[in-house]
C-alpha cells in the first residue's frame, strides 16, 4: 500500500494576540486582507490516519512543521496585490509500517522520496495574486513544480509522495486555503455572539468539486496594541459533490465519498484584515475506488483526524531558520530554572502553566526539559476554550500532557517555573 494520503489540505495564514476584553454590544466590520510586508509564517500539524481497504488495515501518524517566507507587495495602480510564499524549512514525521522523516536543513539525511518532493520547493516562489478588495484571484508556482517531477519520478515512493504532495500543496489546495478565509467573514458588522453562514465552491485535484458550509460566531472583539481583534469561531463541513476518475502511479482512482467535518478558531485584525491566528481541527471520511492490479476493483475506507495551526510574525533579519517547539533558541550561558513544588501546576487544567502570550508559550515550551534532561517532543497540540494548549510531550518517562495558558496575565519570564520532575533550560 502506498504511503498515507492526506485528504486534509492545510494551508492558512495567522498570527498572535495579546488580548482583553471590548464593551458587550459593540459592532465591527471584519474582513481578511493582507497588508504589505515581509513575515515569518510557522504551520505545525498532526494526523491519524486509519486505511482499510478488503480485510487489510494500515494505521500511520504524521507530524509536520514548516516554515515559510511571506511576502506582500504593495498594491498596483488598479490596486491589485502580489503575494509571494517561500518555503523555508520543512520537518516531517510519519509512522506507519516504517517511520519515515525528513528535515530540509540536514543534508543527505532522512526520507529519500519526502526529499524527492521537498527538497525542489525549498526557495521556489509560489504567486497568489489578489484584487483590489484583497480577494483571491489565482495561485500558480506549485502544480508546475509536481508536474516536472511527475516526469522524474522513478521508485513508487517517490510518485506516492508525490501524489500527497500534489493534494495538499497544490495550486488549488492554496486557493481553497484563502478562500476559506474569505467565506467565513461576516458580509456586514457584527457584535459579540452574532452568527452567520458563509458557503463556496472549489475544484480539487483527485477529489473532484468540493462544497463547503460554515456556520460562523463572533466569539470577541477584543482590545489589543494598535487596535482590536476579532475572534470567529466556525464549525464547516465538505464534501465532493462531483467525484471525477484520475489516474494515481498509473492506476484509476475515484474518491466516491468525502466527508469532512471542520472546527477552528480565527483571529483577525480589525483594523488591518491579516488574519492573526487561525486553528482548526479536521475529521475527514472518504471512501474510494481503485483498479487493482488484477483490474478488478478495490475499495478502501480512509478516515483521518488533522489537528493544525499556523502563526505568522514579521521576518526577523539573519540568523538560522528555528521551529518554535522543535528546535532550540539560541543558547546563552547560565544553568536550569527550577520545577514547581505543586503536583498539578501544568498538570490539570485549572491550575495551567501561564508564560504569558502565545509567543512567550513557545519559548517556554522550547527551554523544557524532562527528569533526565532531555528536551520532550511535542505530539499533538489541542486548543481548549480560554485560550489553553493541551500539549502531548513525548519524555525519557513516558508520555506527559501539559496544560498552557497563553491568554492575557502571565508571569514574567524571570518567574517562569517548569512543573514538577521537569525543568527549564536556561535562555
Amino acid at each position: 500500500m502506498p504511503r498515507c494520503t492526506r485528504l486534509a489540505v492545510a494551508v492558512a495564514v495567522l498570527l498572535t494576540a495579546r488580548l482583553c476584553l471590548a464593551q458587550p454590544g459593540e459592532k465591527v466590520k471584519v474582513r481578511v486582507a493582507y497588508p504589505p510586508g515581509t513575515y515569518t509564517m510557522t504551520q505545525t500539524a498532526q494526523g491519524d490516519t486509519v486505511i482499510k481497504f478488503g480485510e487489510q488495515e494500515q494505521k500511520s501518524k504524521s507530524a509536520e512543521t514548516a516554515v515559510w517566507d511571506l511576502i506582500v507587495a504593495a498594491p498596483n495602480d488598479k490596486g491589485d496585490k502580489k503575494v509571494t510564499l517561500k518555503l523555508a524549512r520543512i520537518k516531517s514525521t510519519e509512522a506507519a509500517e516504517k517511520t519515515t522523516s525528513y528535515d530540509s536543513e540536514k543534508t543527505g539525511e532522512g526520507d529519500a522520496a519526502t526529499a524527492f518532493v521537498y527538497k525542489p520547493l525549498i526557495g521556489l516562489p509560489v504567486q497568489v495574486t489578489l484584487d483590489s478588495d484583497d480577494s483571491v484571484v489565482e495561485v500558480v508556482g506549485l502544480d508546475k513544480l509536481w508536474n516536472e517531477l511527475a516526469e522524474k519520478a522513478k521508485t513508487d515512493e517517490e510518485k506516492s509522495a508525490l501524489v500527497e504532495a500534489r493534494m495538499g500543496l497544490g495550486d488549488k489546495a492554496i486557493e481553497q486555503a484563502l478562500r476559506r478565509l474569505e467565506c467565513v467573514m461576516p458580509k456586514a458588522a457584527v457584535a459579540v455572539n452574532d452568527t452567520w453562514k458563509g458557503s463556496m465552491r472549489v475544484d480539487m485535484p483527485i477529489v473532484g468539486e468540493i462544497k463547503a458550509r460554515y456556520d460562523c460566531k463572533l466569539v470577541s472583539a477584543d482590545s489589543a496594541a494598535g487596535g482590536q481583534v476579532a475572534v470567529i469561531a466556525s464549525e464547516g463541513r465538505y464534501e465532493n459533490t462531483s467525484p471525477k476518475a484520475s489516474k494515481i502511479n498509473g492506476i484509476d482512482v475515484t474518491v466516491t465519498k468525502l466527508e469532512v467535518a471542520e472546527k477552528s478558531t480565527l483571529r483577525v485584525d480589525v483594523k488591518t484584515g491579516l488574519a492573526q491566528a487561525d486553528q482548526r481541527t479536521l475529521e475527514v471520511n472518504a471512501e474510494v475506488k481503485a483498479k487493482g492490479e488484477d483490474g478488478k476493483d478495490v475499495n478502501a475506507t480512509v478516515k483521518t483526524t488533522n489537528n493544525s495551526k499556523v502563526t505568522i510574525e514579521p521576518k526577523k533579519a539573519g540568523g538560522p531558520v528555528v521551529v518554535p517547539g522543535v528546535d532550540d533558541p539560541t543558547p546563552k550561558t547560565g544553568g536550569t530554572a527550577g520545577a514547581s513544588d505543586d503536583a498539578t501546576y501544568g498538570y490539570k487544567q485549572d491550575n495551567p502553566i501561564r508564560p504569558g502570550g502565545e509567543d512567550e508559550a513557545h519559548a517556554y515550551v522550547a527551554r523544557l526539559r524532562d527528569a533526565k534532561g532531555k528536551k520532550p517532543g511535542i505530539g499533538r497540540i489541542t486548543t481548549l476554550a480560554g485560550k489553553i494548549d493541551i500539549y502531548d510531550l513525548d519524555t525519557s518517562d513516558g508520555p506527559v500532557k501539559l496544560y498552557i495558558s497563553w491568554g492575557a496575565g502571565g508571569d514574567d519570564r524571570s518567574k517562569w517555573r517548569a512543573p514538577k520532575g521537569m525543568s527549564l533550560a536556561a535562555e
